[in-house]
């Protein structure tokens, strides 16, 4: 059930990075940024919310997937404010779930994608996730346009993506208990804590990630490069998110 959990929230991250914008985040120091010296506009977004969530015990996995879940998440990397994502279910559709990610990037670009993912409640049960296909895509472009991805191009990127979710999986340590880890999204008591390896188109990515079952769609509450090149934060969630993407 781990490794299977595990798979999710990369598998989730896989269709993030299908959001994003072609500018990669910057190797370096993920220190806090300072907002005064900030020239993207991305620093509005780290704002403290206030709110506190207790402890809920060692993690197991996040709630049901519902409609409406969201998750917003903001990257930093050397010293600087990389990168804005939304993560939203959009809803289930037969056999699979329709994921949508939007992404806004340090100079203001914002792109995006909604696609269907079929068989990942299988997947989920069996820990294949190499049986995972993509139904549709959409895509959101920087002017704004929305433009569905057609059979030819869906052909390759299926056929890009499904050695990734076959092989990224690498290494995973234990869930031992990590106390309270506090991110603008909130305070959140008695989290988890993991180490995890994955293997992306041949390079190595060791993180730590931080998990509370408050959070919807993938538990995630703080991940940091091994290396503190880059450090992802919970800045807010939800459970009554909208599609951007029509």
């Amino acid at each position: 059930m781990k490794h299977s959990f595990i798979a999710l929230a990369i598998t989730v991250a896989v269709c993030a990075s299908c959001a994003s914008s072609p500018n990669s985040p910057d190797a370096g120091s993920a220190r806090a940024p300072d907002p005064g010296k900030d020239t993207s506009g991305l620093s509005k977004n780290w704002i403290a919310s206030g709110k506190s969530y207790p402890e809920a015990g060692l993690f197991s996995g996040p709630i049901a997937w519902e409609a409406g879940q969201y998750i917003v998440t903001g990257t930093i990397a050397k010293g600087k404010y990389e990168q804005v994502t939304r993560q939203l279910i959009v809803g289930k559709e037969g056999d699979g779930w329709v994921i949508e990610s939007i992404s806004t990037d340090k100079k203001g670009i914002t792109t995006g994608s909604q696609m269907l993912l079929k068989g990942l409640d299988a997947a989920m049960s069996s820990g294949n996730y190499g049986n995972i296909t993509i139904g549709w895509m959409k895509q959101l472009n920087e002017k704004g346009e929305v433009n569905t991805v057609d059979a030819e191009q869906m052909r390759f990127f299926a056929s890009f993506i499904k050695p990734v979710y076959e092989s990224m999986l690498t290494s995973v340590g234990e869930f031992i208990e990590a106390g309270t880890i506090q991110v603008p999204a909130g305070s959140f008591a008695g989290t988890s804590l993991i180490e995890t390896e994955t293997k992306v188109l041949g390079k190595s990515i060791k993180s730590k990630t931080w998990y509370h079952s408050a959070v919807p769609i993938n538990g995630m509450v703080k991940s940091l490069s091994d290396d503190g090149s880059t450090l992802i934060e919970l800045l807010s969630w939800g459970t009554d998110g909208e599609p951007r993407i029509k």
